[in-house]
């Protein structure tokens, strides 16, 4: 039943996830209002609610129009659930005032504090921020931290973290700020068992939690880089106690870390959205197809890095108008290349993107990824691909082919049929001009009678036999979520070190 449960919680975006999070909160807190766990009243907590639902989506829409911009109409809801867990009701007309100032600041930052079609600022944090400056009130007690919410807070969060891979990112947070606020009370002055008493009152009837676990997460005003993406938070656990620590008093330092981090991430590390122009596509199997896009100029990347996609379309279901996609042509290639696997049941995305005409056009960003070429030449590479996971590998030996780089390389790729087997062509390229192997091996079903490669799983005894020198190889792994972990363990109980294990999973794919 677990396994089922992660399984259609791969399936599900980070933007719904999170919407059907921060609608349980909600739902809870009307619940421990009527009961008076909660000191509010529950209706106030509803009209907040459908208020803010429908302040955010009108703004969203009428900025979107008047800036001609495709919408993610889940972020705006998003926006106003957050906002409704912070902003504490209050008594009419006044409330209004607050949160109509609140949603519509929030929804115009997406706009108005903008880079090439980029928001830069977590839109929440914003609003929050210039309604307090505006208002000169306690707009934002963060009225969520409470001891009845919090443990569902946690809980909840932590599934979102997990299931969008980004628990080291809060982790690195809470790390961050637990030392630094420790060191903080030593130098100035307090006992260190009082400031472990005081850091330990922080993480427990404090907003930390709710901030670590939502605002923390907002993607595109953040690093999509696992590795950055700890760096990051790290930064804005130190930008909060460094705003704490300040001799004049600063109010809202929550807010305010994270929207210096956002500026500064900006600055450091600017990802403009670029416009994709469809040129062609192409059957390459019975169920995967390809899609070639010209950018408006050569994109410089390094093969194996990724890039997020966004093709919108007018009712995206649960999964959402935004996919991340392994580049799969060379930075050699004039044109990028994506390729996907489209199965029985598509998603409202895939049916859009395959329906594309030539000269259509999405937009991309967030080129990032870690999943690339070692600098050491000479170093003998493993790559093992399942399914769909063929794609960087695809990217970096016609990256290895064109700039004639001979690394000792030997590939297994894996699918369960025969004519799912993709990029042949490139493959058998780079055997006869480098040193690739490449291992065939099919995972399911009875092999066609004219079948040469291998069959059932890859396993230890199958690298043994093929790879003879592998314990001095690096190995790369790329594939559905289960089989990189399982491949992963395989390659451990073999003696190979963590650090020359590389993995790229692609979420939501479970049939490998």
């Amino acid at each position: 039943m677990l396994h089922r449960l992660g399984a259609r919680l791969t399936r599900i975006t980070m933007y719904r996830l999170m919407l059907y999070y921060l609608g349980s909160l909600i739902v809870l807190a009307v619940i421990f209002s009527t009961i008076r766990l909660v000191p509010l009243n529950p209706l106030e907590i509803l009209f907040n609610t459908a208020y803010l639902l429908a302040a955010c989506y009108l703004s969203n829409q009428a900025f979107g129009r008047l800036f001609r911009a495709s919408l993610n109409v889940e972020s705006q809801y998003i926006t106003a659930l957050i906002l409704t867990l912070i902003i504490e009701p209050g008594p009419l007309p006044n409330s209004l005032v607050v949160l109509t100032l609140v949603a519509v600041v929030a929804m115009a930052s997406k706009y108005l504090i903008a880079w090439k079609k980029r928001h830069v600022v977590n839109p929440a944090a914003f609003g929050i921020l210039v309604a307090i400056l505006i208002l000169g009130s306690n707009v934002a007690p963060w009225w969520v931290a409470n001891p009845a919410l919090t443990p569902f807070v946690v809980i909840g969060g932590l599934i979102v973290a997990q299931r969008t891979s980004r628990l080291a990112m809060v982790g690195s947070f809470l790390v961050a700020f637990s030392l630094l606020s420790l060191l903080a009370g030593f130098l100035g002055g307090v006992e260190m068992h009082q400031a472990a008493l005081q850091l330990a009152d922080a993480l427990t009837f404090s907003p930390i939690w709710f901030f670590a676990l939502v605002l923390l997460l907002e993607p595109l005003t953040g690093p999509q880089d696992p590795q950055l993406r700890i760096y990051y938070a790290a930064a804005i656990g130190a930008l909060f106690v460094g705003y704490q620590a300040l001799p004049v008093k600063v109010p809202y330092t929550l807010e305010l870390a994270l929207l210096s981090a956002n500026v500064l991430f900006r600055l450091v590390r600017f990802d403009p959205r670029i416009s994709l122009i469809l040129k062609s596509k192409e059957i390459s199997s019975p169920g995967i197809m390809s899609f070639w896009f010209e950018p408006p100029r050569r994109l410089s990347f390094t093969a194996g890095q990724f890039l997020m996609l966004t093709v919108p379309h007018p009712y995206p279901d649960r999964r959402g108008n935004r996919r991340i996609f392994t580049i799969a042509s060379s930075p050699t290639e004039d044109l990028l290349m994506f390729a996907t696997k489209f199965e029985e049941k598509w998603s409202s995305f895939k049916t859009t993107l395959r329906n594309l005409k030539e000269g259509q056009e999405i937009s991309a960003l967030h080129l990032e990824g870690r999943f690339t070429l070692p600098q050491d030449a000479y170093q003998p590479l493993v790559f093992i691909a399942g399914g769909i996971g063929i794609t960087p590998f695809r990217s970096m030996i016609r990256y290895m082919l064109d700039s004639k780089q001979s690394r000792r390389v030997t590939l297994f790729y894996a699918n369960r049929q025969a004519e799912d087997f993709v990029f042949q062509d490139v493959f058998e390229q780079a055997e006869l001009a480098l040193a690739l192997k490449t291992v065939y091996v099919l995972t399911g079903g009875e092999a066609p009678p004219d079948w040469t490669g291998k069959t059932g799983r890859v396993d230890a005894n199958m690298i043994q036999q093929e790879v003879p020198d592998y314990l001095e190889r690096m190995f790369y792994v790329s594939g559905p979520e289960p089989m990189v972990a399982a491949m992963e363990k395989t390659l451990s109980d073999m003696g190979i070190a963590k650090s020359n294990i590389k993995k790229d999973f692609f979420q939501g794919y479970q049939e490998t």
